[in-house]
């Protein structure tokens, strides 16, 4: 197993597991990973999450030496305490793997950031940037030149026109669209299936066709 990279995923709940199969797709042609196990607060240690150990809190990362880690964090409920949990922990200057599913469609110009994570079916177009720490799920479309701010996440079926903005720790609903040229505010939530016209304020949830605002995100 020389040259197979270690890892560890933070965070035990449903993307751990949508995150193992992406691993195991990624390992189909030749081996590159090998998952030691999850890093969880809320289960105990030794309890196997999908085929998998619990090692310990999150604290503990720091015992897997030589180990990269996954970040596996964020729902629509959390997605504005990823970046913060992780500091809190101290992890923040570990070595977070980059994940690219083999069915994703990526320009040769496309940036993508540490620690982020492309799920399958994805497309990403010419000059697109993916900054640290997001995660972009299946079916998603990142048309030219957008760019989308760190620890954001993008849910399954979003379609993001050219130069769409999407700013830092925000999250987009299931199948929801984004106009050309639109901004979407740091920390902002838009709802599943909305369509977003025009640019939208920072930490405020929006929804509907076309979205409107509903109240603050705090």
């Amino acid at each position: 197993m020389s040259g197979v990279r270690k890892l560890v995923l933070v965070g035990a709940a449903g993307t751990g597991s949508d995150v193992l199969a992406l691993i195991a797709s990624i390992n189909r042609d030749s081996m590159r990973y090998q998952v030691m196990g999850l890093l969880d607060d809320a289960i105990p240690e030794g309890t196997l999450r999908f085929g998998v150990p619990v090692l310990g809190p999150i604290a503990s990362w720091k015992s897997f030496e030589n180990a990269w880690f996954v970040d596996c964090l964020g729902s629509p409920r959390s997605y504005r305490k990823r970046e913060e949990l992780l500091e809190r922990n101290g992890m923040l200057p570990a070595q977070f793997e980059t994940l690219i599913h083999p069915s994703a469609i990526v320009a040769d110009d496309v940036q993508i950031g540490q620690g982020s994570i492309i799920y399958p079916n994805v497309v990403a177009l010419s000059n697109v940037r993916i900054g640290q720490h997001a995660t972009v799920l299946s079916g998603t479309v990142l048309n030219h030149d957008v760019e989308v701010g760190d620890w954001s996440i993008l849910g399954s079926g979003v379609m993001l026109s050219g130069a769409v903005k999407v700013g830092r720790t925000c999250y987009l609903g299931t199948s929801c669209s984004v106009r050309e040229g639109v901004a979407i505010g740091d920390g902002s939530l838009v709802g599943m299936g909305a369509a977003v016209t025009a640019n939208i304020e920072a930490n405020v949830v929006v929804t509907g066709v076309p979205a409107r605002f509903i109240r603050s995100a705090d």
